[in-house]
């Protein structure tokens, strides 16, 4: 009853430490791929950008997961440190 709280606190905090960046990835993506088609022809032409949907459909799961394994990993060796006294 007294480490639930902490774990899943440490949980929340993982996922919203994934989902932030992952939403300026994706954002940045989509103006980057934008602004090199743009400004440099000679590129479109020779690669082909994969779309970010494709991208984020791996990339959001893996980050999700590593977020809140991270934050799980992170309070549980905290809370058990701290409860060894």
């Amino acid at each position: 009853l007294v480490r639930a709280p902490f774990v899943a606190e440490g949980i929340l905090i993982g996922l919203i430490g994934a989902v932030i960046p992952l939403t300026l990835l994706y954002v940045l993506y989509l103006k980057i791929v934008i602004y090199i088609a743009d400004k440099f022809n000679f590129i479109g032409s020779m690669i082909e950008f994969i779309p970010a949907k494709e991208v984020f459909q791996t990339l959001v799961p893996v980050g999700i997961l590593l977020g809140a394994g991270i934050g799980f990993l992170g309070s549980k060796l905290t809370i058990r440190k701290h409860l060894r006294v």
